[in-house]
């Protein structure tokens, strides 16, 4: 007998699709598709609001692009959701 909830259970999906979407978001950024990966990193976010690894990767994907308002709003984001990561300390592209 399964003793999960369906609330659980629902929040555990939530959590692996918005990781699988960020994943894909991190892998079209380092081949140079930004566009594509900010579009990973808001299906993310709709999915997990609080996910501040899509949000500090918005960011990045955004700041490639030029964005750079929408990018600090991103990381801004990111670093409300975690502000003790030492990712969301240095706002900028990952080395």
């Amino acid at each position: 007998m399964n003793m999960r909830s369906p609330l659980l259970s629902t929040v555990e999906g939530d959590t692996r699709v918005a990781e699988h979407l960020t994943q894909r978001g991190i892998a079209l950024a380092k081949d140079g598709f930004h566009q594509e990966a900010v579009a990973e990193f808001d299906a993310a976010i709709r999915w997990r609001p609080h996910h501040w690894l899509a949000w500090y990767h918005r960011g990045e994907a955004l700041a490639a692009l030029n964005k750079y308002a929408e990018a600090l709003a991103s990381f801004e984001q990111a670093l409300e959701r975690e502000p003790d990561s030492y990712q969301t300390g240095h706002f900028g592209p990952s080395c």
